[in-house]
């Protein structure tokens, strides 16, 4: 199977220097932002500006 690369999937992780990372699309240049500031499971993630806020930081945790 040839699995060609997409840069529609790939991500940029930006440090914001606390142990979090902005995630920047490589396609849009756009951060993945959770929509609405909505911490319950199931929220939306959408690509918006890059502004900095709590919602647009992710922690990579082991899984």
């Amino acid at each position: 199977m040839d699995i060609q690369r997409r840069t529609n999937q790939q991500w940029y992780l930006r440090p914001t220097g606390d142990g979090y990372f902005t995630l920047i699309s490589h396609d849009s240049g756009l951060a993945a932002d959770v929509y609405g500031w909505d911490t319950s499971d199931g929220a939306k993630v959408v690509q918006y500006t890059s502004g900095g806020g709590a919602n647009q930081q992710w922690q990579l945790v082991p899984a």
